[in-house]
């Protein structure tokens, strides 16, 4: 142990001593009983309980001290009295937590010290850390979109070819309802979230429908969805990567926003017709960026044993380390598609086997934009489960860092109420909820997200992890997400159609579209949300909130009203 630690658990101590001081003199109020004497065997002086007081050990304290060895013999019986009176109240155990923080804080700090003493990120380590997390570092612009394509050869001699382009005039035509909704309605956060499906985009759904419905005779209409596709024609999907055909790229970045559809185009796999859901920005930095970006990430790498590039290189993304291979047939049984099947990218290998909760903590991370990370943490500061793209070990020196700081927080007078402590360090922000006194949730994000977090949808997550705990809600939920189709942009967008939102990445379907009547919009106090009160057709009213761009609640559960009874606010999931 370093002299620092060692001056540290000192002071630690010396808080433990004050403590059980304090103890000592709230018992000497009341009347001691008189010692019992027994014969005592070796070098034994005194037992109290079962602390053993050896001459050793008297002959020590009188050294240390100046004092006479009968003093000596008082003091050590005195503390011995301390210690089994602390453990009786269990004293001894908080204080054992709070000395066991102290020294955790202070290994975490020589660790830091420690990797920040190898200097600045080299080159590898970046080159390293952009592999793993290109898509933060190394994404280039993307398109999302969705298209109808019908199959011709690509030799295919000229009277087929005009005959697919008619039909695919025809699907031009029979999209038109698909193309306005897209240009009325905004995109989801299309970014993508590692092991889950792109959201559900209701202009997606409805060009699939009204394509396939389209007949050609011989010739096939093959509508599908796509993942989002960079400019370089690589899918930007951090389960896998498939590379697109260059035609197909080409077309489909000519159009520049949602709601554009193309027109018939040509590419090895026949005759499109292309409609556009989302352009995304890129984010690729230089160099020199990359490595301000990553210092912090390179630094906590450098306090894992063992954790140097060597020991990693296994987990390096093979996709971003050479150049695709175009061509190899189709998967047996699988009819060709558009996309060239690449390697699956490697995840995050887990330490422990998933829980029921690794599933809730996906779904906050996929309705949390920036997330990176999210781990459920009990109140010592251990990992309960976790979810997402860091490391296994990056979230469990966060979560028993932020855990102990949150508690040093409520032992403050003035915010022992608090519950929640958000924080943004670095190129990162970090978000510590407590659920319960056994339970806290920890986030960890882009700088960008770290004060932007819907509460709603925090407590949406914490009432399910609750729940599936079994243990009682400490706050009722009182915002209900929902699916909510709109009419109309800017000032004159209104809610048209609603359903409830899914839950564990399933949805009921029992619950289909229900259109809503607006009776009016409702004023509300924060800043970037919209709330209209609707009627359903089974005449029930209810409150409709438009959080930022991304979400919906309702006041109350939708699927009563949809049945046409009341819904129980009271009920938890």
């Amino acid at each position: 142990m370093s002299g620092r630690r060692a001056r540290l658990g000192a002071r630690g101590l010396g808080g433990v001593a004050g403590s059980l001081g304090a103890l000592i003199l709230a018992s000497c109020s009341d009347p001691a009983p008189p010692p019992a004497r027994a014969k005592l065997e070796g070098a034994t002086v005194a037992r109290v309980g079962d602390e053993v007081i050896t001459s050793d050990m008297v002959s020590a304290i009188a050294r240390a001290q100046g004092v006479p060895v009968e003093d000596a013999l008082n003091l050590a019986i005195f503390d011995a009295l301390a210690a089994n009176e602390a453990r009786a109240s269990g004293l001894e155990a908080r204080e054992r937590r709070r000395l066991s923080g102290a020294l955790a804080r202070v290994l975490v700090e020589d660790l830091a010290a420690e990797a920040r003493a190898l200097g600045p990120p080299t080159d590898a380590e970046v080159e390293e850390l952009t592999a793993q997390r290109w898509i933060d570092v190394a994404r280039p612009e993307g398109i999302m979109a969705v298209h109808a394509v019908i199959p011709i050869p690509k030799d295919a001699d000229p009277a087929l070819v005009e005959r697919a382009t008619s039909l695919a005039k025809n699907v031009q035509k029979a999209v038109a309802p698909a193309v306005e909704r897209a240009s009325q309605t905004q995109a989801p956060d299309n970014l993508p979230r590692r092991g889950l499906k792109p959201p559900f985009d209701p202009a997606r759904e409805e060009f699939l429908k009204l394509a396939a419905q389209v007949r050609g005779g011989d010739l096939e209409v093959r509508a599908e969805p796509l993942d989002l596709i960079g400019r370089d024609g690589v899918t930007i999907n951090l389960d896998r990567r498939d590379l697109y055909d260059p035609e197909f790229v080409a077309a489909a970045f000519k159009l520049d926003k949602r709601g554009a559809l193309s027109e018939p185009s040509r590419s090895s796999f026949g005759v499109h017709i292309i409609l556009v859901l989302d352009r995304l920005p890129g984010s690729e930095l230089s160099l020199e960026e990359r490595h301000k970006h990553f210092e912090v990430d390179v630094m906590h790498r450098r306090c894992v044993p063992g954790g140097g590039a060597a020991q990693r290189a296994a987990r390096v993304d093979p996709c971003r380390a050479r150049r695709p291979h175009l061509g190899g047939p189709a998967r047996a049984g699988r009819a060709p598609t558009m996309t060239i099947e690449r390697a699956r990218r490697p995840r995050v290998p887990r330490d422990q086997a998933e829980s029921p909760f690794a599933v809730i903590l996906e779904d906050l991370i996929a309705l949390v934009p920036f997330a990176r990370g999210a781990a459920l943490v009990d109140f010592e500061g251990e990992t309960v489960d976790y979810a997402g793209g860091l490391e296994p070990f990056e979230l469990r020196i966060a979560a028993a860092t932020l855990q102990l700081t949150l508690a040093d927080v409520r032992a403050c007078g003035v915010h022992g109420s608090a519950f929640q402590l958000n924080l943004r360090l670095g190129a990162a922000g970090y978000l510590l909820r407590v659920l319960d006194p056994s339970y806290s949730l920890l986030m960890i994000m882009r700088k960008l997200g770290t004060f932007a977090v819907s509460a709603r949808v925090l407590m949406e997550i914490e009432t399910r992890i609750l729940a599936e705990a079994n243990l009682p809600i400490v706050r009722r939920q009182t915002s209900f997400r929902v699916d909510v189709e709109t009419t109309g942009r800017g000032e004159r967008l209104r809610p048209s159609r609603v359903r409830p939102a899914g839950m564990g990445g399933e949805r009921d379907e029992s619950f289909d579209w229900m259109p809503v009547e607006v009776l009016g919009a409702v004023v509300t106090v924060s800043e970037g949300e919209r709330a209209f009160r609707v009627r359903l057709p089974t005449g029930a009213e209810l409150t409709l909130l438009r959080e930022g761009a991304h979400h919906w609640f309702a006041e109350e559960r939708l699927e009563a009203l949809m049945r046409g009874g009341k819904a129980d606010a009271s009920r938890q999931p």
